[in-house]
This record gives structure tokens, sequence and C-alpha cells, in this order.
């Protein structure tokens, strides 16, 4: 998929059994980790920001069981020697992944998204406990994938990405904005009309029994929820014939914000390659300046056109 483009893509396992001498270290110097982690967090704390890592929890390894299951490592003393001669048998946890990856790959510079970037802002004192040189760091840009046809639709109601991942979309108020004003103007002044027809039946009433008024008001109130349905309809209808689907702009919301977060943390890959193929990821662009950030909106073709 890289091959063009000289990317190495490089899977843990791998660089595992080279990580030797690191993991015994690391069960070493238990003490020495907590206080850095520790040292970060008060920092971090003071500065005003949250803490991404809990400093009591994190900077150890993990043990892979004989069924594959990482259990961490509670008594390092009974791991030093053999994680020294069976890396292969180990792991690390959030806070020592990259200190293992710098370690072993000499790092100009780090991609992060915005988790790891938080862990980074931890890891300070322990590349200088294992006397690691810390790479810079810069925050990768991000992306939205739009199929032709809900580019088109967004366009087509004067609506865009941003505005479904600001919350501030919503299907009904863009489907009426595409619909025909003189659709919307005549079934505004036949509900205001019906309205005021049944205000001389609620005067008749009043007096013949005070609680009539509220069986009124309710009876007003299904007739205009009924006609608010046939306009629903007739909106539908309208923009059918110009080939806007209002279910399409329903579902809008969950293809690009599916459950309220980014595509990247609910869309497997997978899903995108078997939804608009393989090809848009060379169209990807690059920002002429590393460390100027932006998010895209890709448009793509696909099964779906």
């Amino acid at each position: 998929m890289f091959a063009d483009e000289g990317l190495v893509l490089v899977e843990p396992r791998t660089v595992r059994p080279l990580a030797g001498p690191l993991f015994a270290r690391v069960l070493s110097s238990t003490d020495a980790i907590a206080a850095a982690l520790g040292e970060s967090a008060n920092a971090l704390r003071a500065a005003g920001y949250d803490i991404p890592l809990d400093p009591d929890a994190t900077g150890g390894l993990f043990a892979f069981s004989e069924d594959g299951r990482r259990i961490r490592v509670e008594d390092p003393t009974d791991h030093v020697d053999r994680a020294a001669a069976g890396p292969g048998g180990y792991s690390p946890d959030a806070a020592l992944r990259p200190i293992l990856a710098d370690a072993l790959f000499p790092t100009i510079a780090s991609v992060l998204g915005p988790s790891e970037l938080g862990y980074h802002a931890m890891l300070r004192p322990l590349y200088r406990l294992f006397e690691t040189p810390q790479p810079l760091i810069l925050p990768r840009d991000e992306a939205t994938l739009l199929s032709f046809r809900h580019a088109s639709l967004l366009d087509r109601v004067g609506a865009t990405v941003s505005d479904i991942l600001a919350g501030t979309f919503d299907a009904a108020t863009a489907a009426r904005s595409a619909a025909s004003p003189e659709l919307l103007a005549a079934f505004a002044d036949r509900k205001a009309a019906l309205r005021t027809s049944l205000g001389p039946l609620r005067t008749l009433l009043e007096p013949i029994d005070p609680g009539l008024d509220a069986r009124w008001r309710q009876t007003a109130d299904r007739i205009g929820e009924q006609v608010d349905r046939l306009e629903e309809r007739a909106i539908a209808a309208d923009l059918a014939r110009s080939g806007v689907s209002v279910r399409e702009l329903r579902r809008l919301r969950a293809e690009v914000y599916p459950s309220g977060r980014p595509q990247e943390r609910v869309l497997s890959l997978l899903h995108a390659a078997a939804r608009h193929g393989l090809s848009w990821v060379h169209d990807l662009e690059t920002p002429a300046t590393p460390g100027e950030t932006a998010h895209y909106v890709l448009s793509v073709g696909g099964n779906d056109g």
C-alpha cells in the first residue's frame, strides 16, 4: 500500500526481542519511574492541565501469559532476569512504549494524535531517566472522508462538514432550506389560517364549560401536528424530485461524525476500504510547513457513487 512512498511499517513484536536491556532496566527502576511520572503530573496539574496518565498505575511492563493475554508485572524483582533473556515475552505500557520506540529507532520527530500528545507531555523526565533524546512532537492532521453523493447533498442544502462536526447541523432545518419557497409559504399560510378559524369555536366553548378550553387546545395541537407531518412528507417529495433524499440527510451526521466522535475513532480502515477503496490515501494533502495542522475533508468515490 505504501511501497511508492518508502514508508516502512514496523510491528512491535518485530523489535521486542531487541529490548532486553531496556526492559531489565525498567524493572530495576520502578521507584525512579514513579518519581519521574509524579514530577510531570504535579507540573501539569500546577499549570492547570488534566493528567493523561496516572503516575501510580503506569510506567511498567506487561508479561504475556500462555494464552496470549497481557498481565501487568506486579513484582518486578521476579522478572528482571527473565525480561533480559526473553524480552519477547514482555510489552511496555502507554508511558514506556514511546521510550522503547525512540531508544531502538533514533527519532527526529513524532507525529501524534490528541491522546498521544497528552501522554508525551508527561514523558520528558522519563526520557532523561533512560538517557534517550525526546523527539520533536508534531500534531497530526485529521481528515473526514465524504462520498461525492454526500458532499453534493451538503452543497445542495447549503451546509458543510464543519456544521456537522460543530453540532449545528439539523437535517430537518437543512431540508426546509432546500425546499420550494412557494410550498413552505403555502403551508405557513394554511397553518395560520387553521388556528384562526378555530378561534371562534374556543370563544363559544369557554362559557359552556371552562374545562373545554383545555380540550380545544389539545384538538388544535393535534390538527397542527397532522399538518406538520403532511408538510414534512411534502418537503421530502419536493426534494426527491430534484434528487435530494431527506433520509440521506438524516444519515449524514452518522456518516460524518459516528456516535458523536471522529470517524477515525469509530470506523476502521477496513470500513473505508470496503466503502471507498484505498486510492484516496495517496490524495491526502501534506501541509507545506511541518507543524501546521488542519482538518481536511476528502470527497471520495466508492460503491455508493
